[in-house]
């Protein structure tokens, strides 16, 4: 993709039962703002993406709203909302100078698990596309990178692909976003940013393998499991896993 950062089909990944998870199914990205025609026909013509998700705060969304993409079906599920005063945002990531970029990250991990808008938000998610089975996603947050890779991550879970598999479809964001962020970082530096605060944003700029063990340990602590956070944080029926294994693995 020449305009869409972190774009890419999370599909393919082998499962614990020796199943595949289907390619052409979820596809994840960071935002979708002024996308080429060229992106947008590869988005509706080659991958025949029919529901887009937008895991962004209405800020992020009012400031620099999603370009309309011709027959698709736009869904906004704001999952930090219920944090106030926080979010997963670059701004916002940016004014937390008073705290380590590791621990901010740690912090905004254990909120996307447990905030009552992130599990409404992504039980909301996981009903949404069960309901369309035949209709390939897209979904996005600003950078494609946390809200979006606790997205991926939930997914790959929940189709049983192992957790190594599912920490280097994650990781992965770190060689796609390096021009993005290159880009942004010089932006900064000329905006009047001093390399200490350079430093610590370019830090938060980057997925790090802690970040998401942080998500998946808030699950095992509250929930005692991935399939107990399902059931009970997400609110998902056996029926609705089931179904997902079904539809979405081969």
């Amino acid at each position: 993709m020449q305009t869409i950062v972190n774009f890419r089909d999370i599909g393919g990944y082998s499962t614990k039962n020796g199943t595949m998870v289907k390619k052409n199914c979820f596809f994840r990205s960071g935002e979708l703002v002024n996308v080429c025609q060229e992106d947008q026909a590869l988005l509706i013509d080659t991958h025949k993406i029919n529901r887009i998700y937008d895991f962004r705060n209405q800020k992020e969304k009012i400031e620099r709203p999603d370009d309309e993409i011709i027959g698709t079906s736009y869904i906004h599920i704001d999952l930090l909302a219920s944090v106030v005063g926080k979010s997963a945002s670059l701004e916002d990531l940016i004014r937390q100078e008073n705290m380590s970029p590791e621990k901010v990250m740690n912090k905004i991990y254990q909120e996307m698990i447990l905030a009552d808008s992130s599990l409404k938000g992504y039980q909301t998610f996981f009903e949404d596309f069960l309901s369309h089975p035949d209709e390939p996603l897209l979904f996005h947050c600003f950078a494609g990178k946390d809200r979006t890779g606790i997205g991926a991550a939930l997914i790959l879970s929940a189709l049983d692909v192992k957790k190594e598999a599912i920490f280097e479809d994650y990781l992965k964001t770190n060689i796609q976003r390096k021009q993005a962020n290159d880009l942004l970082l010089e932006t900064l530096r000329h905006s009047g940013k001093t390399e200490k605060e350079l430093e610590h944003i370019s830090t938060m700029l980057y997925v790090k393998r802690e970040y998401l063990q942080t998500a998946f340990n808030t699950i095992t602590e509250h929930f005692g499991s991935v399939l107990g956070y399902f059931k009970d944080g997400l609110k998902l029926s056996e029926k609705n896993l089931t179904d997902m294994k079904k539809c979405y693995t081969c």
